[in-house]
């Protein structure tokens, strides 16, 4: 079973069980919570998790409850991506004036413009790492795309 998690405006993706809490209605997309997947997947039955743009909107408390879910939710041999915004590179682009106060808000931020488009928290790709290291998983990719990051790790 291959998993993909939204946070309100990510695309389904076809042969994937895709979760969001904030979808309602569009084919192929289950309405449900991102942060525990017991309804939707037993233990060690997935062969491929994706979390692109979910760590962002949750507490930082509730985003390493989350991937501790997800990473039970890995079969052995397994993998997982997780991504968001890496902080640091924000906050090192507004500290080169290389972006304005308006455009670093939004980015830490979220939009604001929906009920769901607000970022509870940040990570660096160093934090990120040391998260999943932390949950016994092993790094095979880190990539940045601008300000997103991404990690992809597989349990051994």
């Amino acid at each position: 079973m291959k998993v993909n998690l939204m946070w309100g405006q990510g695309h389904p993706l076809s042969g994937y069980l895709n979760v969001d809490p904030h979808t309602y209605g569009v084919e192929g997309v289950n309405t449900g919570d991102v942060t525990n997947l017991d309804g939707y997947v037993n233990d060690s039955e997935a062969t491929e998790i994706l979390a692109l743009d979910v760590i962002d909107f949750l507490p930082l408390d509730m985003a390493g409850k989350a991937m501790h879910n997800w990473v039970q939710k890995l079969r052995h041999g397994g993998k997982i991506v997780v991504g968001g915004t890496d902080v640091s590179l924000v906050c090192m682009m507004f500290n080169k004036k290389a972006m304005d106060l308006t455009e670093f808000n939004k980015i830490i931020h979220g939009n604001q413009t929906t009920g769901w488009d607000f970022k509870a928290s940040h990570l660096s790709i160093k934090e990120l790492v040391e998260l999943l290291e932390g949950l016994d998983l092993k790094i095979l990719k880190k990539r940045h795309s601008q300000f997103q990051m991404s990690v992809e790790a597989q349990r051994p």
